[in-house]
């Protein structure tokens, strides 16, 4: 198998080793996490190598890292749908060249998440896309306000229009 096959994920070492390693490989003990059965924690380890994969071209992780990501996947209820929303990936560029622009793609997006009946959500780029539409490299008093604004306008829109059931994660 190749280093790009989505079963394998090279994971660093608190020392820095790399370590190339199979979903298999990983046991909760090396996660630091209490396993809520084994079938279980080695699904949301496939599950995390899986996301992993598809988000990083080199497909490397720390410890760390791969710990916050099977955490993530081990407090989704068994057989809930899952919906991760990326927001850099899903917003057009028309959408990053303002705050009014953003808040609206942002507003379409929720909007969307009823549709689709999911019981799980994940948004993640929020600060990225703040740096985005305030035309800033780094964060910022500009920045970090755009970036509560559009946490607090994602809580308050979900609390009255999304499914009571649905539950959301901000990352």
């Amino acid at each position: 198998m190749t280093l790009n096959d989505s079963f394998y994920i090279l994971l660093e070492n608190e020392n820095g080793e790399l370590i190339l390693c199979q979903a298999d490989d990983i046991t909760p003990e090396m996660l630091q996490i209490e396993s809520p059965g084994e079938e279980y924690f080695s699904a949301a380890v496939e599950a995390s190598i899986l996301y992993i994969n598809q988000k990083s071209s080199l497909n490397t992780v720390t410890l760390a890292q791969l710990h916050d990501y099977v955490s993530m996947a081990l407090i989704t209820p068994r057989g809930k749908l899952i919906y991760r929303i990326n927001l850099l990936e899903t917003l057009s560029q028309e959408a990053l060249f303002g705050e009014l622009p953003f808040l609206q793609k942002l507003k379409n997006i929720l909007l969307s998440l009823n549709k689709l009946k999911v019981d799980l959500v994940f948004i993640e780029g929020i600060r990225e896309c703040s740096r985005m539409c305030t035309h800033r490299q780094y964060q910022c008093k500009t920045t970090r306000h755009l970036t509560d604004y559009a946490v607090n306008f994602i809580r308050d829109f979900t609390r009255f229009n999304l499914k009571s059931h649905c539950t959301l994660v901000i990352l």
